[in-house]
């Protein structure tokens, strides 16, 4: 019996073995391009502990590195186009570097779920060359410092992402993208070029209540950002036979209701049960189809005065309060 190690492939090479006379088992080592795609980044993960880091740290789970900044040179060394830093609860107040070229997010990480967390009161810089656009990821921490900002905020673009986050650092750069999923902003942001949020509807309302100074120029999209009702006559002339089912288009502002929200409806006078209505699909951009079902109306013609339950999974516009 042979002894073949998949390590002993070269890269992107395939190995089939018969495993009955009905199956084959193909196994293949992966080359870079294959597992990246189009585009893409392979997320490595490096451990950071502050109070039980090791000497000779290599960023396992055994072996974290003490501070930010040793795990981000590592993946520099390394190579690496995107890390995830897995931190353990402590309060990191050494500034960080970031390459622009290094997509890096900043994990929290706590596996005992007690205690205060992970808090970086250390300045955040993207470094790279003019023209360059850096990419952080913050999720589960606390940030107290007082700039995540671009190291030329004349020229550099940063891209910014945070994940059950409350985020008390100015952000600074020349082109600005950030999102915010359950998440609040709660210093100001600078953009000396052009600036676009992208928020869910809890980080937008949260955000509001601390109220930091956002770019006048700046263009807001809203995602997830709750539920509204909206009122209205679902008329049909008929007339339609019993048993029949006809769809009707609902005009809604065309700002409010967007393609990818998701609609209900229900006739208001619960005493109406001669006929069924319910949502089709969003047809466009302040345009719900319905379908409505003729039970047992003789003259076949309907005008009723419906409520829609609307679920925002994006908005151009503040949602309504």
């Amino acid at each position: 019996m042979t002894t073949v190690l998949l390590s002993d492939l070269p890269a992107g090479q395939t190995l089939d073995m018969p495993c009955n006379n009905l199956l084959t088992t193909r196994m293949q080592t992966a080359t870079m391009a294959s597992l990246i795609g189009n585009g893409g980044k392979i997320f490595q993960t490096l451990f950071v502990d502050a109070v039980n880091w090791s000497a000779t740290a290599d960023g396992s789970i055994m072996k974290p590195f003490q501070t930010l900044q040793q795990a981000i040179d590592f993946a520099v060394v390394q190579t690496w186009t995107a890390v995830e830093l897995l931190i353990a609860p402590a309060t990191y107040a050494a500034a960080v570097a970031v390459p622009a070229d290094l997509i890096v997010v900043f994990q929290g990480w706590d596996d005992t779920q007690i205690g205060p967390g992970v808090i970086l009161g250390g300045d955040i810089t993207v470094v790279g060359g003019v023209g360059s656009t850096g990419y952080v990821g913050f999720a589960n921490v606390l940030i107290t410092a007082a700039t995540i900002s671009t190291v030329d905020p004349l020229t550099q673009d940063m891209y910014c992402a945070f994940r059950n986050t409350f985020n008390s650092a100015q952000l600074i750069g020349f082109n600005l993208v950030v999102e915010y999923k359950q998440s609040t902003q709660g210093a100001d942001v600078t953009a000396n070029g052009g600036c676009a949020f992208r928020w869910d509807g809890p980080s937008w309302a949260y955000t509001l209540q601390v109220a930091p100074s956002l770019p006048a120029a700046s263009t807001h999209n809203y995602f997830d950002a709750g539920h509204d009702t909206w009122r209205t006559n679902v008329d049909y002339a008929g007339p339609l036979a019993i048993g029949a089912t006809a769809f009707i288009d609902v005009a809604f502002p065309p700002t409010w209701l967007q393609l990818f929200d998701r609609v209900q409806v229900q006739i208001a006078n619960p005493m109406i049960v001669d006929c069924l209505i319910g949502v089709h699909g969003v047809k466009a951009a302040g345009v719900v189809t319905c379908w409505l079902t003729n039970l047992s109306r003789v003259a076949g013609v309907f005008g009723e005065d419906c409520v829609f339950l609307v679920h925002h999974d994006q908005m151009v516009g503040e949602p309504a309060p």
